[in-house]
């Protein structure tokens, strides 16, 4: 369609359940075309009114995608921008109404102003009224003059004339901030530079975030008065307090104020404070509300106990003491430090164990403390039951509250902004990182080359030079800088540091010296001189002899529980006339020897009955099957937790760390199960086996076998390696 030569302008319509809209929108611009070649594209967000079906029938040429699912209205036109093949993307509403020559007029204007990033039409309305689409970005009194009944009584107030811009000749062409999304033409260099809209906005938002970065990139936002359209819309955010689409633009209102805001990114710089003051409530209602729980259990135990429970009321200042001591053990015992994030059972098995061991030495104040001051009103056994009860419910407080944190985060609030020095392939590597695990909670905003020349052109994602840097983490809110480049972070870093010493920026650089400063190193300053200094036990925390003790005490303890669960299932056995079996189900090898690995196994007839349940049983607890492998534990054979048996990769030098892992025993869960922790920069064995030599712990160990053991009870779709667990020891050969 048109007469240019190549598909020069992409039209790109985003519908749902807009029939009568977008099949006058097509006929509209079936008439008016463009002089210049045009292709159409439609993306429908999962219209349930036929509009996909109307579409294809009467507009054959269409290139239409349908959508299972609503995308949002930013996610369709991405969509269609990644199909588009033009130099030019014409995003419309579904209900514009094109005129004669607009198409061209924009296009004209674009192309002769090669510094215009967006520029949109005017707009009239149906009654052929001017539609104020140009705006001014949003202030805190725009947002009380347009969202709240000050906007009723003060409608002709001058803060509203100005975000609507209505003193000012629409029929004049000039640069604006923003403008409303019905009618954008973008340039396809612009869209490389700045990228897509932000699909974070569902709805509403999307056209100011897209203008705002697009002036931020150095790109011009221009009206163009010559370039004339119908829009036939009306605002239903605005059909009442309690409409839906009301609550969809507040909360896309409030992700651009949490993305753009210069007090809250002023504020984001003390969140740590609100981390700490929100963990601290959080806490003090688990030790109260723990307290009111353990009361009532002593007084269901009153008939068992000889002396009486005193009303609630005598224990208020006994609580008073319990909150302060607890909140001081909890400081004291690190429970605050605030960790790189953990999720899912690491986070629980991390939290339990500090909730404990802070639990007992609480345990251990207070007892103590009742005991010398012979204090005859307060239950002993209601303050062990008050501690017992603590850790596991200080756990699941810190969980919510992390969930919580996630769930804010994974609606787009609160994230940190990050520049990458360096745009070589591990630039891009880290950005592609930071991409695939968003519940690290960073916003990647771009590169900065580590020249002073910007191209954005030949890089995409590019912002500028090195001597931008300060401009561009004010401009785009940056709160950290990550230096990946070849070259010395130092003359990069040091100006940043001194040109921003009052923003809220964090600098991380990734230096030959990583390595080793996973060894816990730490900077001292000696004979005037910047060093790093490593202690022994700081490069290698693995101790075989503690590794060993901790092995048989878990196991120890375990046989012990599960001892009255294999009697249990060996009479139920024999009441259904089989006897579970002991066999083989794999191998380790340890020091020239071959460890075999027993597990049970309950053989499964055709007859239904307890037999077969019996069966089922064991099949679905893979624990049951594995009860066996606690004794070569027992006997020091194996381990738990164990190292990776293939091969260092070729090229690698790691001698040192082969003769170190060589001396641990086989483990039932290896180390691999944690290349799914973002926070650990290794994926492959070696690098994890490294990994795990120097961060041994306790906790470690725990988190790894908690991991797995909840892994065992996930469907086999859900499992990683195609159905199979990390080293599953029911079924290795």
């Amino acid at each position: 369609m048109g007469k240019g030569r190549g598909v020069r302008l992409s039209v790109i319509l985003v519908s749902h359940n807009t029939k009568e809209h977008i099949l006058d929108c097509l006929f509209h611009l079936g008439r008016y075309p463009s002089s210049y070649e045009t292709e159409f594209i439609v993306v429908d967000n999962a219209s349930t009114d036929g509009s996909v079906e109307a579409v294809a029938a009467q507009y054959p040429h269409v290139r239409l995608f349908r959508n299972r699912e609503n995308l949002g209205y930013s996610g369709g036109v991405n969509q269609g921008i990644r199909e588009a093949t033009g130099e030019y993307y014409l995003i419309l509403n579904p209900d514009i109404v094109v005129k004669e020559g607009s198409l061209d007029r924009l296009i004209e204007y674009v192309a002769d102003n090669p510094d215009v990033g967006i520029a949109g039409s005017r707009l009239l309305n149906a009654d052929g009224s001017i539609q104020h689409s140009p705006r001014s970005f949003y202030t805190f009194k725009t947002f009380l003059y347009r969202r709240t009944p000050l906007g009723r009584i003060f409608a002709d107030s001058q803060v509203i004339r100005d975000h609507l811009m209505l003193d000012w000749d629409h029929l004049t062409t000039r640069d604006v901030d923003w403008m409303l999304g019905a009618c954008l033409l973008v340039r396809r260099e612009a869209v490389d530079d700045v990228g897509l809209m932000d699909e974070r906005f569902f709805l509403y938002f999307e056209d100011v975030d897209w203008c705002y970065r697009m002036k931020a990139h150095g790109w011009r936002v221009v009206y163009v008065a010559d370039s004339v359209m119908h829009h036939l819309h009306r605002r239903e955010s605005a059909g009442g307090l309690w409409n839906r689409r009301t609550f969809i633009h507040l909360a896309s209102m409030l992700r651009f104020y949490d993305k753009w805001s210069h007090f809250l990114y002023r504020m984001k710089s003390q969140r740590h404070f609100a981390r700490f003051f929100l963990a601290l409530v959080t806490d003090l209602a688990v030790i109260n509300g723990t307290f009111l729980l353990a009361f009532g259990i002593r007084l269901l135990l009153g008939a068992v106990f000889t002396k009486p429970v005193f009303p609630l009321p005598t224990y208020f200042s006994f609580l008073a003491f319990i909150n302060l001591t607890t909140l001081v053990v909890l400081l004291a015992t690190g429970f605050y430090r605030e960790e790189i994030r953990l999720s899912g059972a690491s986070l629980i098995t991390n939290r339990l164990i500090g909730a404990y061991r802070a639990a007992g030495v609480g345990y251990l104040v207070v007892t103590a403390a009742t005991f010398l001051t012979q204090t005859q009103i307060y239950s002993r056994v209601l303050v062990t039951i008050f501690f017992l009860l603590l850790g596991p419910l200080l756990t699941a407080g810190r969980y919510l509250l992390h969930e919580l944190y996630s769930a804010i985060q994974r609606g787009a609030y609160d994230l940190r902004r990050v520049i990458i020095v360096g745009d070589g392939e591990l630039a891009r590597r880290v950005g592609d990182q930071l991409r695939s695990f968003p519940d690290l909670g960073f916003d990647l905003v771009g590169f900065v080359r580590e020249d002073e020349l910007r191209s954005p052109s030949e890089s995409p994602g590019v912002l500028g030079g090195t001597d931008d840097l300060p401009s561009l983490v004010r401009e785009h809110r940056v709160s950290d800088v990550f230096h990946v480049g070849g070259g010395d972070a130092l003359p990069v870093i040091s100006p940043l540091l001194l040109r921003l010493s009052d923003a809220p920026v964090t600098v991380r650089v990734v230096s030959d010296l990583s390595s080793i400063m996973l060894a816990h190193g730490q900077a001292e300053e000696f004979l005037n001189l910047p060093m790093l200094r490593f202690d022994r036990r700081s490069l290698i925390r693995y101790r075989g002899g503690r590794k060993r003790l901790f092995d048989f005490l878990v196991a120890f303890s375990l046989a012990l529980l599960t001892l009255p669960l294999l009697l249990m299932l060996s009479l139920w056995g024999t009441l259904a006339g089989v006897r579970p079996v002991i066999e083989r189900s794999g191998k380790r090898h340890f020091r020239n020897e071959i460890v075999m690995l027993p597990r049970f196994r309950v053989p499964s007839g055709d007859e239904k009955g307890s037999r077969s349940a019996l069966a089922s049983l064991h099949r679905r607890i893979p624990i049951l099957r594995c009860l066996p492998l606690l004794y070569p534990v027992l006997s020091g054979r194996l381990s738990f937790v164990g190292p990776h048996p293939e091969e260092p990769d070729s090229g690698r030098n790691l001698d040192e760390w082969q003769r170190q892992l060589v001396t641990l025993r086989p483990g039932l869960c290896d180390v691999t199960a944690m290349a799914d922790h973002p926070w650990i920069p290794f994926r492959d064995p070696v690098g994890l086996n490294m990994y795990y030599l120097q961060y041994w712990s306790f906790s470690l160990d725990l988190q790894i076998m908690l991991r797995e053991w909840i892994r065992s009870f996930e469907p086999d779709e859900l499992k990683p390696d195609g159905g199979e667990p990390h080293r599953d020891l029911s079924d290795e050969d």
